[in-house]
């Protein structure tokens, strides 16, 4: 259950989580990484400005994922900012020392975000497609990949004076922690 602001007691505030499942933290990571915050989607802030951020809360993941402003681009003939989850969005702390309360325990190469907490303890852990924006370490595990801006990116472009999306591509792919089973080739 998202609770979101109405916007009825100050518009800036519309769309905006207050709280999920009628938390305001998550209760799955520390600090201000439990918070509820961001919108669902649906919405972003109001009069956005190049240089600003906005936060999309993923219920999978249990968090909100930062997205940046990157440029301004044309949808449809309606000007639109780029917002785009970049290295800061999947870093656990090794890059961005303020994002160390999603480590979870045991950090692992940036790119990678440990959900397992999230997911009832399943060993599931989230990132972009071919680990792009990830550590090298895991696309030198895996043959065959090859992490692209143009293929891999997630991103949003907003109508920056209304807050609407006008396109989005939410791409991320879902690992599991496989370890070795004595007795087990």
């Amino acid at each position: 259950v998202f609770n979101v602001f109405t916007g009825a007691d100050h518009l800036s505030k519309l769309g905006q989580m207050h709280a999920w499942n009628y938390q305001e933290n998550t209760g799955f990571y520390d600090s201000y990484c439990g918070m509820t915050n961001g919108s669902a989607g649906e919405f972003q802030p109001q009069h956005l400005k190049p240089g600003d951020s906005v936060g999309l809360f993923t219920p999978d993941m249990c968090r909100t994922i930062p997205l940046d402003y990157v440029e301004t681009v044309d949808i449809e003939g309606l000007e639109g900012y780029k917002f785009s989850g970049g290295p800061r969005s999947v870093d656990n702390g090794t890059l961005y020392p303020e994002n160390l309360c999603y480590c979870g325990g045991e950090c692992v190469p940036s790119g990678v975000m440990n959900i397992s907490s999230c997911r009832f303890g399943s060993p599931v852990f989230m990132s972009y497609p071919h680990f792009f924006n990830g550590d090298r370490y895991y696309v030198d595990q895996v043959e065959g990949l090859s992490p692209n801006q143009e293929d891999h990116e997630f991103y949003m472009v907003v109508e920056p004076r209304t807050g609407i999306p006008l396109e989005v591509a939410a791409r991320f792919q879902v690992n599991m922690l496989v370890e070795p089973i004595d007795g087990i080739d």
